[in-house]
């Protein structure tokens, strides 16, 4: 086969097999339905109803091709959650392409071996794109945001290193340009883009400074002018400034970690991010990570201060090593620096990191290989075999971890159990896993991990013994326990629950509520008191205390609550009926007959307030009005004993008096 016919069918039979595999594999996952915040952006993003109303899908985020992308979804999908699965395959298959082109091309750069550099670009994609630090980018369909942006981001550094020999120079430029655009609008990681196309420039082409500002001063320009989008989008306002109202999660407005605090705590990150990327496992999708202090953390800072002079220094030197350690610490800037952002260590911030460790592993390794060979004289025929060997090895060990990582994210009970199986003293996961667990009608699991998550002592968990995630836990197992019928141990976590927050208005009045249930009036009164002062529209509480009230012979608090209860439910017939009793009781029979007679015209049909009209009547003496009461209360309900028994009484079959209000 003649070479120039070669050198075109093996890049394109290595595109075909990276696209096979990488896409077979990321569909180990395809399965798994929506998780965590594809609930809020997804299922309740009211924004992707309507693919053609453009304005509403571009308004109100600040990755809006991202929302663009779930808008298409939906108008195929609805809420189907394998077409999104299968739209973020697509966006990594094409990445893993992108990724190979632009390691072709940097090798050629570099003079690598022509004969070897489509199959180690070739397989360093696929070690990328198969690698299970991938998964969370990949199944996790919200994080569709950072790999759509992994897409712009090494496509606008495939049209800088084509941009370099080729004649259509302002072509690649302008394809930049757009590339780096879309990336903004998919999310602002991409800010870092043109200092990599600069230390591109220098490792890997070769340029000197002054040579790289001279002959391609326009595509920075054009990246600079791309990136300015942050401003209008409400990013670079939201992460710049310290005082921007509202919530904040990132940027020098979140005040829960300084901005050195988070910077000490990164160097520990990074060096883990370093270690999944070699050994990947255990992966977990909420670390909890705790922030560092500069004592604790010092040996980190150190290593990783080394690491960023080492690389400093490989770029001064112009070496292609420089590029590929400075890719590393240049892409994860905006997340694992001093900016400080809530979630302090999350694995798909390693999209595009981990191709650094890629690239040095395999090529690097290529290279090591052809050493050793050559020094021990290995024919080439067995040196390939080694080689082929190594790589099916390294590639089936990632393709089987990724697929088993993959089945964690089936449901989010089972990637929350994924969770506090590999960090079983994170109490927001236990918590998590509880929630997962009753959305999965699954009682018996979500009360095992609630009740975990209260037990973990706070010094194991490194949470305050007052931390809201123990109140969240608490919560949790009242629930669960009230909906599955434990009463006694319902009440206890209730107890638990307002004692951490006595403003929990709900649950002070269900606490009532099944305080009463077991006879505990005293402390149900308590208890329902909180309710009805916290929640002035609970007329359930208050209709509860009233018969608390009365119970207890304390007819005037009885009297004003249920005033307030019939203020609130306007058709409340009992409160109506409780109240004329009270009166009856009292001798205020005509205050008590008002009373009835405007409950009958509310709500007319109610058996209980005929039979207290009956009983007015029948304390007041007058016999014939009574007995037509009954009779009316009998004629709603023939079986109601208590007005059968007052008719026969009356007509002389029993002694009269033989019943009360």
């Amino acid at each position: 086969m003649p070479d120039d016919t070669r050198s075109i069918l093996r890049p394109m039979l290595c595109i075909v097999v990276l696209a096979v595999v990488t896409a077979m594999v990321a569909s180990s996952g395809r399965d798994g339905g929506f998780l965590l915040d594809d609930i809020k952006h997804v299922l309740n993003n009211d924004s992707i109803r309507d693919l053609g109303d453009l304005g509403a899908i571009w308004s109100g985020t600040r990755r809006p091709l991202v929302n663009l992308t779930l808008a298409m979804d939906y108008a195929r999908n609805a809420l189907e959650p394998t077409g999104y699965h299968v739209t973020n395959i697509i966006i990594h298959t094409c990445a893993a392409i992108i990724c190979f082109v632009l390691i072709r091309q940097s090798l050629r750069f570099v003079r690598f071996d022509a004969r070897r550099t489509d199959v180690v670009a070739c397989v360093t994609a696929l070690v990328w794109a198969v690698h299970p630090l991938q998964t969370q980018s990949v199944t996790y369909i919200i994080q569709r945001g950072e790999a759509l942006m992994g897409v712009f981001y090494l496509l606008a550094m495939l049209a800088f290193a084509l941009s370099v020999r080729s004649k259509l120079t302002w072509i690649w430029w302008l394809l930049c340009a757009l590339a780096i655009a879309a990336g903004v609008l998919s999310k602002a990681v991409i800010v870092t883009v043109p200092v990599a196309m600069f230390v591109y420039d220098r490792c890997i082409v070769g340029a000197t400074v002054r040579e790289s500002l001279r002959r391609r001063a326009p595509v920075y320009v054009g990246a600079v002018i791309a990136l300015l989008l942050l401003i209008p989008l409400g990013v670079a306002t939201g992460v710049l400034n310290p005082n921007h109202s509202g919530p904040a999660t990132v940027g020098f407005a979140y005040k829960d970690v300084s901005p050195f605090t988070y910077l000490v705590t990164q160097s520990q990150v990074i060096l883990h991010y370093l270690r999944l990327s070699v050994i990947p496992t255990p992966l977990i999708i909420d670390y909890g990570w705790f922030p560092a202090t500069l004592a604790s953390a010092w040996w980190s800072m150190l290593l990783v201060g080394l690491m960023v002079l080492g690389t400093c220094w490989l770029v001064v030197r112009r070496s292609p090593w420089g590029m590929v350690a400075a890719w590393f610490f240049i892409v994860l800037a905006p997340t694992s620096s001093f900016i400080p952002i809530r979630d302090i260590a999350f694995e798909h911030r390693m999209y595009l990191p981990l191709l650094s460790v890629c690239v040095l592993i395999v090529v690097g390794g290529d290279i090591v290989l052809r050493r050793c060979a050559d020094r021990m004289k290995m024919p080439a025929n067995g040196r390939i075999s080694l080689a082929t060997a190594l790589v099916l090895i390294m590639v089936a060990t990632l393709v089987a971890m990724t697929v088993d990582r993959n089945a964690d994210y089936e449901s989010p009970q089972a990637l929350w159990a994924s969770v506090v199986e590999r960090n079983p003293d994170h109490v927001r996961a236990w918590v998590a896993l509880g929630n997962a667990s009753v959305l999965e009608d699954d009682p018996l699991t979500a009360r095992s991990a609630f009740q975990h998550a209260t037990t973990i002592p706070p010094d194991r968990a490194r949470l305050e013994p007052d931390a809201p995630t123990y109140l969240n836990a608490w919560i949790g197992l009242a629930t669960v326990l009230d909906g599955t019928g434990d009463v006694n141990g319902a009440i206890i976590a209730y107890q638990e629950e307002v004692r951490r927050d006595p403003n929990r208005i709900r649950s002070h009045a269900r606490l009532g509520f099944l305080l009463e249930q077991i006879g505990d009036g005293a402390l149900a009164i308590q208890h329902l008191k909180a309710a009805s002062v916290g929640n002035p529209d609970d007329a359930d509480s208050r209709m509860r205390l009233a018969r608390l009230y009365e119970a207890r012979g304390r007819d005037d608090e009885a009297y004003a609550m249920y005033t307030e209860v019939i203020l609130l439910a306007p058709r409340a017939a009992e409160a109506f009926g409780r109240m004329a009793a009270i009166d009856i009781r009292k001798g205020r029979f005509s205050q008590a007959e008002q009373l009835l007679l405007e409950a009958n015209r509310r709500t007319p049909g109610i058996v209980e307030l005929e039979f207290t009209l009956g009983v007015l009547y029948d304390s007041a003496g007058m016999v014939d009005a009574a007995a037509e009461a009954y009779r009316r209360a009998l004629a709603i309900d023939p079986n109601y004993a208590r007005a059968s028994d007052r008719l026969r009484a009356l007509e002389g079959a029993l002694p009269a008096g033989s019943d009360g209000p």
